[in-house]
């Protein structure tokens, strides 16, 4: 009787052991024709959840060998937010693998170089599957954001940057003002050196941020990278003489979507423009 009942565990173990073993090579069910199915994890939810809602939506075979697995390798809390992109042959273990490295979908948004902030912010604010965490998305909030001294403009380095479903407007607004500041720190502190070996003119800014604007400036007032050098020694000289730029760009700038193609004395003389 006691071999009998030894006999039936062990058959009974390989029964459940080669079940669990088929569950585990079994890749996800996808309609015929469909090359993978994109998912998305938002903040806050469970494995368990998702697991029993995509059982339910048919294309996981088994929300308990899912969670099976997960309880064995202590997986369970290390998925991560995003959007994930399961091909058609994926596995539970393998699904597993890919939800806890984090090897979700990416995105990509560039700002090009002269670009105002409040068309940077127009762009963040249509961008899809990123949080609008900065409510309104002003110059006004996004200066508070990045607790910049002066005007925010000028401070979001235009680059690409890469982020997933449920990252946030401000994270890609710290992204770009701190490579802004980098870079500029970068540039500042190689001029500086170059000074002091006597390896270029000191030239008429007391801080990195004023050369940022001078270079604003001179990018506004020329398209053509050859004619730049040109323009920054004319501006450089009158600095020297502390005589005015009487660069209209300037003003251009600050007007926005105002400007009509005609630039007005009123123009000139409008105190509210910070430019």
């Amino acid at each position: 009787m006691f071999k009998k009942f030894i006999l039936l565990s062990v058959l009974s173990l390989l029964v459940i052991t080669s079940a669990v073993a088929y569950l585990l090579q079994q890749p996800i069910q996808l309609t015929q024709g469909q090359k993978g199915i994109l998912v998305e994890i938002r903040q806050g939810q469970t494995l368990s959840q998702l697991a029993y809602t995509w059982q339910k939506q048919g294309w996981l075979p088994s929300a308990r060998v899912l969670l099976l697995q997960a309880k064995v390798f202590d997986s369970a809390k290390s998925i991560k937010p995003g959007e994930y992109e399961i091909p058609a042959d994926t596995t539970s273990l393998q699904l597993l693998n890919l939800l806890t490295q984090g090897s979700s979908k990416r995105y990509k948004i560039s700002f090009i170089e002269g670009t105002r902030l409040t068309d940077v912010l127009a762009k963040l604010s249509q961008t899809p599957k990123l949080v609008q965490d900065v409510q309104p998305l002003t110059s006004a909030n996004v200066q508070r954001l990045l607790n910049t001294e002066k005007l925010a403009e000028g401070w979001i380095y235009p680059d690409t940057y890469v982020y997933q479903a449920g990252d946030s407007v401000s994270s890609i607004l710290h992204q770009a003002h701190k490579r802004m500041q980098q870079v500029l720190e970068q540039e500042w502190t190689r001029y500086l050196n170059k000074v002091s070996a006597g390896e270029a003119e000191k030239l008429p800014y007391r801080s990195a941020y004023e050369a940022l604007i001078m270079a604003s400036i001179v990018e506004k007032e020329t398209g053509q990278v050859v004619e730049r050098p040109e323009i920054a020694g004319v501006f450089i000289r009158r600095l020297h003489k502390n005589m005015r730029l009487e660069t209209d760009p300037t003003v251009i700038y600050g007007l926005g979507e105002s400007y009509k193609g005609n630039l007005r004395k009123r123009h000139l003389r409008d105190r509210s423009n910070p430019y």
